[in-house]
């Protein structure tokens, strides 16, 4: 342990002001160069002056109430604004995390035509079987499930036979934004010659 050490351990148990903490540690540090000046070995000092707690614990005597109460505040005060600022940091993060949602209308990266017409799109090359081009269509996350196998099975838990495709009945997008990232979500509405079918998409 060396002299700065030894009396910055003391200091953080003396409850006064920063002010009065710095005189001490400058007295401390005083006197324990002087004597190391005078020959005396730095351990034989310590072993003097006492243990951290015991120094620690005489300074602490000689503090009036009325200080150790306003340093006992202020550590309560510097506490609260910890736990404040934790506080809202955690509450930023779980804002910045959640999806927010807003109508298309008002988005300034997509239009409900442009989504509208994607959407279309990416439904015609599935009604053709044309998965690659779906594929190639699509994030890096969900290539691996557009193959002809699983878009097939899918295409059978609604209906063996879609038939020709009708007309677009219905369409609602939704601007979704989560994590500083922004989606269109949407869900079309098709009907077939022998199911209507709503499918969901989502375009980054």
């Amino acid at each position: 342990m060396t002299g700065e050490k030894y009396v910055k351990e003391i200091t953080k148990r003396i409850h006064c002001s920063a002010k009065k903490k710095k005189d001490i540690q400058m007295q401390l540090l005083g006197e324990i160069r002087e004597r190391q000046d005078m020959g005396e070995e730095f351990f034989e000092i310590i072993r003097q002056m006492g243990t951290v707690e015991e120094v620690a614990a005489s300074f602490n005597d000689s503090i009036s109430e009325k200080e150790k109460k306003q340093y006992r505040c202020k550590r309560v005060m510097c506490v609260i604004a910890v736990i404040f600022a934790v506080v809202l940091l955690l509450g930023a993060g779980i804002w910045w995390y959640l999806p927010k949602v807003t109508e298309l209308s008002k988005s300034e990266h997509f239009t409900e035509a442009m989504v509208k017409e994607q959407s279309e799109k990416i439904i015609d090359l599935l009604d053709r079987d044309e998965y690659q081009k779906l594929q190639d269509a699509a994030t890096d996350q969900m290539k691996e499930f557009l193959t002809a196998e699983s878009m097939k099975a899918a295409k059978k838990t609604v209906s063996e036979e879609f038939g020709e495709k009708q007309e677009t009945k219905s369409f609602y997008g939704q601007e979704v934004t989560q994590k500083g990232k922004h989606y269109a979500v949407c869900q079309i509405q098709i009907s077939y010659e022998n199911v209507s079918v709503i499918y969901t998409l989502t375009f980054d």
